[in-house]
Protein backbone atom coordinates (compact mmCIF):
# COMPACT_ATOMS: atom_id res chain seq x y z
CA UNK A 1 0.00 0.00 0.00
CA UNK A 2 2.68 2.53 0.75
CA UNK A 3 4.78 1.79 -2.42
CA UNK A 4 1.53 1.86 -4.30
CA UNK A 5 0.38 5.76 -2.94
CA UNK A 6 4.35 6.87 -3.01
CA UNK A 7 4.51 5.65 -6.85
CA UNK A 8 1.05 5.80 -8.30
CA UNK A 9 0.50 9.13 -6.47
CA UNK A 10 -3.03 7.61 -5.70
CA UNK A 11 -3.65 9.25 -2.24
CA UNK A 12 -1.38 11.98 -2.30
CA UNK A 13 -4.01 14.08 -0.66
CA UNK A 14 -6.59 14.36 1.77
CA UNK A 15 -7.16 12.22 4.68
CA UNK A 16 -7.02 8.87 2.79
CA UNK A 17 -3.38 9.14 2.02
CA UNK A 18 -2.09 10.57 5.49
CA UNK A 19 -3.96 7.41 7.06
CA UNK A 20 -2.49 5.26 4.70
CA UNK A 21 1.30 6.65 5.07
CA UNK A 22 0.84 6.93 8.58
CA UNK A 23 -0.22 3.11 9.12
CA UNK A 24 2.02 1.77 6.67
CA UNK A 25 5.75 3.55 7.10
CA UNK A 26 5.78 1.60 10.54
CA UNK A 27 6.48 -1.45 8.02
CA UNK A 28 9.85 -1.42 7.56
CA UNK A 29 11.14 -0.62 11.13
CA UNK A 30 8.61 -3.49 12.30
CA UNK A 31 10.40 -5.84 9.85
CA UNK A 32 13.53 -5.10 11.30
CA UNK A 33 12.20 -5.00 14.36
CA UNK A 34 11.14 -9.02 13.81
CA UNK A 35 14.53 -9.81 12.29
CA UNK A 36 16.40 -9.31 15.71
CA UNK A 37 13.16 -11.09 17.87
CA UNK A 38 13.75 -13.53 16.32
CA UNK A 39 17.38 -14.32 15.55
CA UNK A 40 18.97 -13.15 18.62
CA UNK A 41 17.27 -15.53 21.00
CA UNK A 42 18.21 -18.12 18.46
CA UNK A 43 21.65 -19.60 18.95
CA UNK A 44 24.23 -18.68 16.14
CA UNK A 45 26.08 -20.88 14.04
CA UNK A 46 28.87 -17.90 13.14
CA UNK A 47 30.51 -20.31 10.01
CA UNK A 48 26.74 -20.54 8.41
CA UNK A 49 25.74 -16.93 9.24
CA UNK A 50 29.05 -15.31 7.38
CA UNK A 51 28.43 -17.60 4.40
CA UNK A 52 24.77 -16.57 4.33
CA UNK A 53 25.78 -13.36 4.57
CA UNK A 54 28.56 -13.36 1.66
CA UNK A 55 26.05 -15.10 -0.35
CA UNK A 56 23.89 -12.25 0.32
CA UNK A 57 26.35 -9.69 -0.64
CA UNK A 58 27.73 -11.59 -4.16
CA UNK A 59 23.84 -11.92 -5.62
CA UNK A 60 23.54 -8.15 -4.25
CA UNK A 61 26.95 -7.37 -6.33
CA UNK A 62 25.45 -9.22 -9.55
CA UNK A 63 22.24 -7.38 -9.44
CA UNK A 64 23.87 -3.90 -9.09
CA UNK A 65 26.47 -4.74 -11.52
CA UNK A 66 23.51 -6.21 -14.18
CA UNK A 67 21.17 -3.18 -13.20
CA UNK A 68 24.77 -0.42 -14.17
CA UNK A 69 25.19 -2.42 -16.89
CA UNK A 70 21.54 -1.68 -17.90
CA UNK A 71 21.97 2.17 -17.28
CA UNK A 72 25.03 2.80 -19.18
CA UNK A 73 24.55 0.39 -21.89
CA UNK A 74 20.86 0.30 -22.81
CA UNK A 75 19.54 4.07 -21.48
CA UNK A 76 22.76 5.74 -21.69
CA UNK A 77 20.89 9.14 -20.96
CA UNK A 78 23.35 9.90 -18.19
CA UNK A 79 26.96 9.80 -17.65
CA UNK A 80 28.59 7.58 -15.19
CA UNK A 81 32.26 7.17 -14.10
CA UNK A 82 33.77 4.57 -12.16
CA UNK A 83 33.97 6.53 -9.32
CA UNK A 84 29.81 6.34 -9.73
CA UNK A 85 30.33 2.61 -9.81
CA UNK A 86 32.15 2.00 -6.71
CA UNK A 87 29.78 4.50 -4.35
CA UNK A 88 26.91 2.18 -6.15
CA UNK A 89 28.22 -1.19 -5.14
CA UNK A 90 28.86 0.35 -1.84
CA UNK A 91 25.83 1.28 -1.06
CA UNK A 92 25.21 4.91 -2.63
CA UNK A 93 23.46 6.10 -5.73
CA UNK A 94 24.32 5.69 -9.26
CA UNK A 95 24.90 9.27 -10.58
CA UNK A 96 21.66 10.47 -11.86
CA UNK A 97 19.88 7.13 -12.27
CA UNK A 98 17.00 5.65 -9.81
CA UNK A 99 17.94 3.37 -7.46
CA UNK A 100 16.89 4.07 -4.34
CA UNK A 101 14.68 0.35 -4.92
CA UNK A 102 18.63 -1.08 -3.56
CA UNK A 103 18.37 0.31 -0.12
CA UNK A 104 16.59 -2.02 1.57
CA UNK A 105 19.18 -4.91 0.86
CA UNK A 106 21.82 -2.48 1.63
CA UNK A 107 20.03 -2.17 5.06
CA UNK A 108 19.73 -5.56 5.19
CA UNK A 109 23.40 -6.71 4.50
CA UNK A 110 24.38 -3.96 7.08
CA UNK A 111 21.94 -6.29 9.85
CA UNK A 112 23.99 -9.09 9.07
CA UNK A 113 27.33 -7.47 9.20
CA UNK A 114 26.36 -6.09 12.68
CA UNK A 115 24.18 -9.07 13.96
CA UNK A 116 27.32 -10.95 15.55
CA UNK A 117 28.85 -8.47 17.43
CA UNK A 118 24.65 -7.98 18.82
CA UNK A 119 24.22 -11.16 19.42
CA UNK A 120 27.60 -11.51 21.74
CA UNK A 121 26.01 -8.59 23.47
CA UNK A 122 22.70 -9.95 23.51
CA UNK A 123 23.80 -12.99 24.98
CA UNK A 124 26.50 -11.40 27.68
CA UNK A 125 25.30 -11.67 31.10
CA UNK A 126 25.51 -8.12 32.14
CA UNK A 127 23.48 -6.16 29.63
CA UNK A 128 24.86 -2.78 29.16
CA UNK A 129 26.75 -3.74 26.14
CA UNK A 130 23.88 -4.66 24.12
CA UNK A 131 21.87 -1.34 26.07
CA UNK A 132 25.32 0.52 24.60
CA UNK A 133 25.37 -0.79 21.56
CA UNK A 134 21.61 -0.35 20.68
CA UNK A 135 21.98 3.80 21.59
CA UNK A 136 24.65 3.38 19.26
CA UNK A 137 22.99 2.02 16.28
CA UNK A 138 19.68 4.02 17.23
CA UNK A 139 21.45 7.54 17.46
CA UNK A 140 23.43 6.62 13.97
CA UNK A 141 20.38 5.72 11.96
CA UNK A 142 16.70 7.00 13.78
CA UNK A 143 18.53 9.46 15.79
CA UNK A 144 20.11 11.50 13.36
CA UNK A 145 16.96 11.82 10.71
CA UNK A 146 15.10 12.69 14.03
CA UNK A 147 17.60 15.61 15.16
CA UNK A 148 17.19 17.17 11.61
CA UNK A 149 13.37 16.57 11.91
CA UNK A 150 13.44 18.35 15.34
CA UNK A 151 15.63 21.07 13.96
CA UNK A 152 13.06 21.75 10.80
CA UNK A 153 9.94 22.15 12.87
CA UNK A 154 11.89 24.91 15.35
CA UNK A 155 13.11 26.77 12.30
CA UNK A 156 9.97 26.66 10.87
CA UNK A 157 8.55 27.67 14.10
CA UNK A 158 11.41 30.35 15.01
CA UNK A 159 11.21 31.50 11.37
CA UNK A 160 15.11 30.41 10.97
CA UNK A 161 17.01 27.89 9.35
CA UNK A 162 18.76 25.99 11.95
CA UNK A 163 19.98 23.33 9.97
CA UNK A 164 22.19 25.94 8.13
CA UNK A 165 24.15 27.48 11.71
Amino acid sequence: MLHYSFYTKFYSDGLAGTAITVLCVVCVPLFFAVNGALLLPRDMNTVKHYRKTLNIIIVVTIWKLLAATFFTLVDGSHPVTLKNLAIFLLGGGFGDYPTGYFWFMNALIAVYLVLPVMKMAFDAEQKIAFHALLAVLAAFTVGKDSLKLVLQMAGTTTNHDLLRL
